[in-house]
């Protein structure tokens, strides 16, 4: 079965990029060998996100990503994640990456810790990076 992938630009940040998003979550879930039945994807922009960020983790800062591990109900297992499609924008040219390819990076990067990898340490961090990077080149972005 595949995911079910709903896409809410709350920013209008990211118009006209919902199918990229849907093939990067898909590509993550691929490389990562992972299951997702449905996982809802926000766009946010910076001031959305520092209260987001500060109302579930506590910090008074922006960050580029929020994901919450894969939840396991009768019916599904669903997850959600929220983008900063201003951070985006921003650390697109410090990675080399087009806006496209870092918007993807960064899906892939919220389903893999929904799948629940971390990146806590340099090991995990270098695969969740291979991961991301492969997700990355199967989107074309």
């Amino acid at each position: 079965m595949a995911v079910k992938v709903e896409v809410l630009d709350r920013a209008g940040l990211a118009k006209g990029f919902e199918a990229l998003v849907r093939a990067a979550a898909a590509a993550a879930l691929e490389v990562a060998g992972g299951r997702l039945d449905e996982l809802s994807v926000v766009i946010l922009g910076d001031e959305e996100m520092v209260g987001l960020n500060h109302r579930l983790l506590g910090r008074r800062w922006t960050t580029d990503v929020i994901a919450f591990e894969a939840e396991q109900d009768p019916d599904a297992v669903r997850s959600e994640i929220y983008i900063n499609a201003d951070a985006a924008r921003r650390q697109a040219p410090e990675y080399g990456h087009s806006f496209e390819q870092e918007l993807c990076f960064l899906v892939a990067h919220g389903v893999l810790h929904a799948l629940g990898y971390d990146d806590t340490d340099e090991d995990s961090r270098a695969h969740m990076l291979e991961l991301q990077t492969e997700a990355v080149r199967r989107t074309g972005a």
